[in-house]
Order: structure tokens, then C-alpha cells, then sequence
């Protein structure tokens, strides 16, 4: 029985040490997201891609965000600045808290005639942005 209870604590103690961390981000995320925007690959943002962006804000009065960082080119800050800044709607009661959201750009999938995309939702915080590449014309 004491075996069990050791490695019943070591698992308990890892969790806390291990899991929390990402839990935490969830909760912040979801208590304190109103609503927010989706990105998406705007005609200006196609020459970036493949790219990785970031954005990190406190959530202030209001529900307003403020100290805003940005890890983003300029048209990827233009974008993210877009979506959850200008658009997105915060909790007041989450006055104080740091969030923070990542935007992937990948291109991948079949070929298509016209710039196509769609975005996904990979929680707590991530959105990937998949962009078709584009067929060649023939006029």
C-alpha cells in the first residue's frame, strides 16, 4: 500500500508541475474571450506565408486590451491587431491577465485556381491558418 501511495503522490506532484501550466492558459483563454475574430489569409498576407506569428496583451479596463507585443512581420501584426485588438471583446473581470495567441500560416493541400483557405482552432489559444497553393492561369 505504501508503494501505491508514493507513486499515487508522484503523480499528483507531476500533474501540478506538468499539467497546470497549460490548464491555466486554457482558463484564462476561455474565461476571459468574449469574442473574438478569426484569422484568415488576407490577399496582403499571402506573400509572408509560411509564417508564424504571435500576440501578447493584458487584458485592461474595460475588457480593453493594452501593453500589446508582438512577434509578427508587418502585415502579420497588421492582422493580429485586426482580429484580436480592434475586434476581439475581453472579460473586465480579467483586468490584470496576460493572453497570449499564436497564428501558424502553413501552406499544404491540393492545388486550387483561386487563393483558398481555412482556418483552424487548436485550443487553448493556437489558430492555424492553411493556405491552398495556387494553380498557374493560362490566358
Amino acid at each position: 500500500m505504501t508503494g501505491l501511495r508514493c507513486t499515487s503522490a508522484f503523480w499528483v506532484i507531476a500533474l501540478a508541475c506538468f499539467a497546470m501550466p497549460g490548464s491555466l492558459v486554457a482558463d484564462a483563454v476561455s474565461s476571459c474571450v468574449e469574442e473574438i475574430g478569426v484569422p484568415t489569409a488576407k490577399p496582403y498576407i499571402v506573400s509572408e506565408v509560411p509564417a508564424s506569428a504571435e500576440i501578447t496583451f493584458t487584458v485592461g479596463d474595460n475588457g480593453k486590451p493594452e501593453a500589446v507585443a508582438y512577434v509578427a512581420t508587418s502585415w502579420l501584426k497588421f492582422e493580429l491587431q485586426q482580429v484580436f485588438i480592434e475586434r476581439g471583446k475581453y472579460s473586465p473581470t480579467c483586468k490584470g491577465q496576460r493572453l497570449t495567441f499564436q497564428v501558424v500560416y502553413e501552406v499544404r493541400g491540393e492545388p486550387t485556381v483561386h487563393a483558398e483557405s481555412v482556418t483552424r482552432f487548436l485550443p487553448p489559444n493556437k489558430f492555424v491558418v492553411i493556405c491552398h497553393p495556387v494553380k498557374g492561369s493560362v490566358n
